[in-house]
Order: C-alpha cells, then structure tokens, then sequence
C-alpha cells in the first residue's frame, strides 16, 4: 500500500469517527431538549393543578369548576375531547355534565352507559384509572355512540370521589392514536382529586345549610307556640275552663294578665 492509499485511509477513518461524534452530540443535543420539554410540560401540567385548587377553595361555583377544569385539561394535554361525566341516581348511566370539544348541544344532554358498555363504565367499575391505546381494537369493554360518533382512538379516564359513593369520570381522548404516559395520568388523576375534594366540601356545605334551616324552622316554631301559649295566658286559660267545667256562679274569674 503507497502512502496515497494510507492517507486516503486514515482519512476515511477519521471521517467516520467525527461522523459518530457527530451523531453523538446530535444525541445528547436531542436529549436534552427532550428532557427539556418533558420539565415544562410536568411544570405547566402541576401549575394548572395548583391553579384549580386555588379556584377551588375561593368557593366558585361547582358547574363553574368543572367548565374550567375540562378546558385546562384539554388544552395542557393537547387532545380534542375532555369531559366530565356525572352518575345519575338510577347508577345506570352517566351524564356529560362539561365537556370541550363536542358536538354543540350534547353537554347537559348526552349520557354514557355506566357498565361495560363505555370506557367510563368501565373505568367506575373496575375502580382504576384506565387508559386506551386504541379504541378499535379494545376488548375490555364497548365503543359507546359518544365516543364513536367523535372518531375518537385514544384516552384515559379517572374516577371523581364524591361525599359517599362516585361523583363520576374525568375523561380525556384524541382522534389519533396516542400513547399516553404516566405522568399525563397523573395529571388527570390530580385534577380529578381537585374536583373531588370540591365536591365533597360542597356536600358538606349543603348539608350543613340544610341542618341550619331545620335548626331554625324549629326555633321558629318554639317562638310561635310561646306566644301563643305563654304562661299567664295558658293559666287563664285553664282558670277558665276550670270555672266553666264546675259552673262558677257569675262566669267570672280573676285575671293573670
């Protein structure tokens, strides 16, 4: 070998090493930008928590809460639908309370099967966070109409705890297929905490209410009954018909008042 071909040689290896430090740094580059953005997302995702549970506690109205929580939801993960979705009494359906993202007048109207028949049924059920890869090919339970006529692929859903027994299911779902990771459930799952706890505050608001009314239709009804039977009244009274039972002589009797 002449001393052209070993310098086109050495060359040759020197270029395929700075190629592999090249895609080296590209690597580290890429990397870093990953975990970059992972930071942001996990740092906007615990300030929208935070921000709800501000909203929270400031005592807004319930329906207010959830409206913003389906909004801050589907705008943090980036998916086309989010939806809160209420037991009804019968426990046999559940009703989408708030939502984002669906057809014009079905929020306040729609409801879901709450058994095997629909992802939030099955979630309430098996009492677990859940989470869809794709929506066409599950076998854990049906594609109810909701979901369906939304062309919807991919979700996760959580359970919202009430005072007693399930408030109902915070959903979250795209019309492309998406691997969601734990941390995005996490998130939900935090959310879902939030409007828990602010549903159970509520109950207990209520009730409380609800106590202090019939605390105060008693008062009402003592005051009236002491009016109408106060003491030297009632002893008249009695005198009275005392003196009409024995047959008093002129029908008179002395006064209390």
């Amino acid at each position: 070998m002449d001393d052209r071909e070993k310098t086109r040689e050495q060359l040759l290896h020197e270029l395929t090493a700075l190629r592999q430090q090249v895609a080296l740094l590209e690597a580290v580059d890429t990397r870093q930008q990953w975990v970059k953005e992972e930071w942001f997302t996990r740092a906007r995702q615990q300030a929208v928590v935070a921000a709800l549970g501000q909203r929270a506690l400031v005592g807004i109205d319930l329906a207010t809460l959830l409206d913003e929580a389906v909004v801050c939801v589907a705008d943090t993960l980036s998916v086309d639908y989010c939806n809160v979705l209420e037991v009804l009494p019968d426990d046999h359906a559940m009703l989408l309370h708030a939502g984002v993202g669906w057809h014009a007048g079905l929020v306040g109207t729609a409801t879901v099967d709450a058994g095997t028949a629909s992802q939030a049924g099955y979630t309430l059920l098996s009492n677990t966070p859940v989470i869809v890869d794709d929506l066409r090919t599950e076998t854990r339970f049906s594609c109810p109409p909701l979901l369906h006529d939304h062309g919807v692929v991919s979700g996760m859903s959580v359970i919202i705890q009430g005072a007693q027994h399930p408030f109902g299911i915070l959903g979250a779902h795209t019309t492309r297929r998406r691997m969601f990771s734990a941390d995005d459930m996490h998130f939900l799952q935090a959310v879902a905490h939030v409007l828990a706890e602010a549903i159970r505050r509520k109950r207990s608001e209520e009730v409380l209410a609800t106590r202090s009314r019939q605390i105060e239709a008693v008062r009402m009804v003592t005051t009236e009954i002491t009016c109408e039977l106060h003491l030297p009244t009632l002893l008249t009274l009695i005198i009275r018909r005392s003196v009409e039972l024995v047959g008093g002589r002129d029908g008179h009797h002395p006064s209390l008042g």
